[in-house]
């Protein structure tokens, strides 16, 4: 018995004017059996047995012709307002390309409702599989009426890496789309391309993807293969099927469809973030850190799902790790902030001097000049000459090679108020919470009045 979706699909586009040759050509092209489509056309056109009728039969049936022919002048007046449905295909005549090269691939459009001539936009997106990045678009414009076929290419970029893509054509025309896609891979120049069948690619004469050919025989289109095909506006729906299509999917839908790895990324759509460890914090520090010096982008999105104190440790952990001084911007504590961008000042790099908030810091990052100045005081002995040290940062106190010269050096700094950072450079240490907590516990005594004697007896 003939499917009847399919007898009432071929009344539909009989009523819209198409041949019957052209709706016959249509379906077997998209999977459809001839027997079967010729077997449907019968069944629409075999008369109904002859049955003696009355005068009032008659009646009614004259009644009824005129109704009909009433009604095609009806749908004649109202031709323009006729729903424009698009069925697009696209196969690539070349499934490798080498880097630089042209893609070459065939875009079929196949107008499914209104037969007046209209214009259509496509637009053809070229996607990494693996990242899920665009690297490259191509948009261009052709007219319709019943259908069109285009020979497409677009250059590959010479910066491509070896590995499968997707080309993505998208068909816009008032406020609705189709989109058609498939699958092919970029190569090295000279590199030997092994074709299988299951390489998710039409190829080695294939008749489907990874079917027909060399390979097992394809599945006989039909409303429920969970395949796009005989026309179908969606996956088993539109065209012949009586299903209609939900909307097309897209990257913002909510839902993980055409290819995506996770809910609206991976595949076609943008790389999925990276998910945090289950571990404690001290772990995921770790774990930024292996990270940020080869993929900081990678470490960043692990930040991200941080709580903010955390947050701020884990991109000064990046900037660091990375020598990327951008990173330090993320951070929102004022005071960790300015800290991330000093330990890059440490390194030599005066660019970021700018950067910084605390007044003092950014004076003394100025006054500076180059940091190299630092280094140069530093004798082969590992001390530092004093009284460059004394020029340069400007210390009026008269210092000695002894202990109560770092007492000297935070008085006369906490006197004209230097931050920690400038004091404990001041002393040439690291700026740690280590040395912080030594230069605190020295100024509550000195803020306590005591003597350089008593503090060091305190210290010893």
């Amino acid at each position: 018995m003939v499917d009847q979706n399919l007898i009432n699909y071929i009344r539909d586009q009989l009523a819209r004017g198409y041949s019957v040759n052209v709706l016959r050509d249509y379906l077997i092209r998209y999977g459809y059996d001839p027997r079967t489509v010729d077997e449907a056309f019968r069944a629409i056109y075999t008369p109904p047995q002859q049955k003696s009728i009355n005068a009032k039969n008659l009646i009614l049936a004259v009644i009824f012709i005129i109704g009909i022919i009433g009604l095609v002048f009806t749908i004649i007046n109202l031709k323009q307002s006729t729903p424009k449905l698009l069925d697009l295909r696209s196969e690539p005549v070349n499934s490798a390309v080498e880097p630089g090269d042209d893609l070459e691939f065939i875009v079929e459009i196949t107008s499914q409702g209104s037969s007046k001539r209209y214009d259509v936009i496509l637009k053809h997106e070229l996607i990494e599989l693996a990242s899920g990045k665009k690297i490259s678009t191509k948009e261009e414009s052709t007219a319709i009426e019943t259908s069109a076929s285009k020979h497409v290419t677009i250059e590959i970029p010479g910066t491509a890496k070896s590995g499968k893509y997707s080309l993505r054509t998208e068909a816009s025309y008032d406020d609705k789309k189709a989109v058609s896609s498939f699958t092919f891979q970029v190569v090295k120049k000279g590199q030997e391309i092994i074709e299988t069948c299951d390489d998710g690619i039409k190829n080695q004469g294939e008749k489907g993807v990874d079917c027909g050919g060399p390979c097992k025989a394809c599945q006989t289109a039909s409303c429920n293969d969970n395949i796009k095909n005989q026309g179908e506006q969606g996956i088993d729906c539109g065209g012949p099927c009586s299903r209609e299509c939900a909307e097309e999917p897209t990257c913002n839908d909510g839902i993980k469809n055409q290819g995506e790895t996770g809910i609206d990324c991976g595949g076609p759509c943008k790389a999925c973030k990276a998910k945090l460890p289950k571990m404690g914090m001290r772990e995921i520090l770790e774990k930024v850190k292996e990270t940020a010096e080869e993929s900081p982008e990678e470490a960043a999105e692990y930040c991200e799902q941080l709580s903010s104190y955390n947050k701020d440790s884990c991109y000064r952990i990046i900037a660091e790790e990375s020598g990327n001084s951008n990173y330090c911007s993320f951070i929102e504590s004022p005071q960790k902030k300015d800290s991330c961008y000093f330990s890059f000042i440490l390194k030599d790099d005066l660019s970021v001097c700018g950067l910084i908030q605390s007044e003092n810091l950014r004076r003394s990052c100025g006054s500076m000049g180059n940091l190299a100045q630092v280094s140069n005081i530093i004798g082969e002995d590992g001390e530092p000459n004093i009284e460059e040290l004394k020029r340069l940062f400007n210390i009026s106190v008269n210092l000695t090679q002894k202990s109560y010269d770092k007492i000297d050096i935070i008085r006369n700094g906490m006197n004209s108020g230097a931050s920690d950072e400038e004091i404990l450079m001041m002393l040439r240490m690291q700026i740690n919470q280590q040395n912080i907590g030594y230069l605190n516990l020295i100024k509550d005594y000195i803020r306590e009045g005591k003597t350089n004697d008593e503090i060091l007896e305190l210290l010893s």
